[in-house]
């Protein structure tokens, strides 16, 4: 055998082991390398199953189990949520609701509590319009006009109406003391609703 014979030789030793194995298959029937692939990969369910029941036994189980419901309960870091341009509601309402919303009061039709905090239906409102606007103002396009349209004045044609909330107090006077009644309510018959556990936080 020639030195070029030998140089062939190790050539081929030297490919990789998947190599030799592709031109292999290539090199037999599309039936026949089928079945050989089909056989190849019960094998590797086979060993990959071995593996699962080796390592993953009742404890992995358990940490892994306990690492998702941790996971779970801070899907967004506070690096990725999103960040507000209010601090807090007094903070939106002072710097940008009593603007946009500024109004002539010395008629009759519309009135407002410069203690808006001391009415409960006026927090939830103003706290609802507050985080509505956090998230819409990320909209350059329709956002503020969503939020104008179906929040801000939605809400704040409610505050203001002289009927609402705000009854009794006015700008100039300030806020005026009433003796609100909560609406009455009954206890519902037992079964009518379906109870779904505690959602408070």
């Amino acid at each position: 055998m020639s030195d070029d014979d030998w140089g062939a030789d190790d050539s081929v030793e030297e490919q990789p082991t998947a190599a030799l194995a592709a031109e292999g298959l290539a090199g037999l029937r599309p039936g026949m390398a089928a079945a050989v692939d089909r056989a190849v990969q019960r094998r590797l369910d086979a060993v990959a199953a071995e593996a699962v029941d080796e390592f993953l036994t009742d404890d992995v189980l358990a940490d892994l189990a306990a690492a998702a419901r941790a996971g779970a309960r801070q899907l967004v870091s506070p690096e990725q949520a999103p960040q507000l341009y209010y601090a807090s509601l007094p903070e939106f309402v002072e710097g940008f609701l009593a603007g946009v919303y500024a109004r002539n009061f010395d008629t009759k039709g519309r009135t407002w509590c410069p203690a808006w905090w001391n009415h409960t239906e006026a927090v939830v409102r103003l706290d609802a319009l507050w985080r509505a606007w956090e998230h819409l103002r990320h909209d350059p396009a329709l956002g503020i006009s969503t939020w104008l349209r179906d929040h801000g004045d939605h809400h704040m044609t409610a505050l203001m109406a002289q009927d609402g909330p705000f009854q009794g107090c006015t700008p100039s006077r300030g806020h005026t003391t009433r003796a609100w009644r909560n609406l009455p309510t009954a206890p519902a018959p037992a079964g009518v609703f379906t109870v779904i556990g505690p959602l408070r936080h």
